[in-house]
């Protein structure tokens, strides 16, 4: 019995683990496609020209106006939310509902090759925020904002792989673990480090 049960352990361990390498990975993948639609946003013709039209022109209002078509176009896609700057940072052109402000959690992703957030509100969301150049110049910026649904699929049936299984998506902010709800844990909570230093 007990050859039987050392067996049985290792064998439910083992599939754990390959469950949670396998999801890990998709989530990543899930993140890192997302991220390119944000690029793209920031590197159209269109976004780029308007977009310094407006940083020598702030009262362009042909250009506000074309750029503002371009913004609701962008929605027809997987955006939820998108946002022009010009170079001063001011806002000249938006779409849809932005709720980064909102959000509970938000997690820096250090890797992604431009400014991007996970965040939770109600599910998770990609925010990304992308210069917009012209001829080498920084001429504004993009933010958006789209929902994930792959990810929270991908999360959602680990969550259910089983009566007792959970998953939790953190991040550290200086020496506490800052976690997004989970099955079992709501609302959104915190955890000190083991090893802060």
């Amino acid at each position: 019995f007990a050859v039987m049960r050392d067996t049985f352990e290792k064998s439910v361990s083992q599939n754990m683990s390959l469950t949670a390498t396998t999801t890990a990975t998709s989530l990543a993948h899930a993140i890192d496609v997302s991220l390119w639609f944000p690029r793209t946003v920031a590197s159209r013709p269109t976004v780029t020209q308007t977009l310094d039209k407006l940083s020598r022109n702030q009262a362009d209002g042909a250009a506000r106006e074309f750029l503002q078509k371009v913004a609701d176009s962008f929605l027809t896609a997987e955006l939820t939310g998108v946002e022009f700057y010009n170079a001063d940072d001011v806002l000249v052109g938006s779409a849809g509902a932005m709720v980064r402000g909102k959000a509970k959690v938000v997690h820096p992703l250090s890797n992604a090759g431009q400014t991007a957030f996970l965040v939770w509100h109600d599910g998770y969301l990609l925010v990304a925020e992308n210069d917009v150049r012209s001829d080498g110049q920084r001429v504004g910026r993009s933010i958006t904002e789209q929902r994930l649904p792959l990810f929270d699929r991908l999360l959602g049936e680990v969550r259910a792989a089983n009566e007792s299984s959970d998953a939790a998506i953190c991040s550290r902010n200086e020496d506490k673990a800052v976690c997004a709800p989970t099955r079992f844990r709501r609302p959104h909570f915190e955890l000190p480090m083991f090893d802060a230093q």
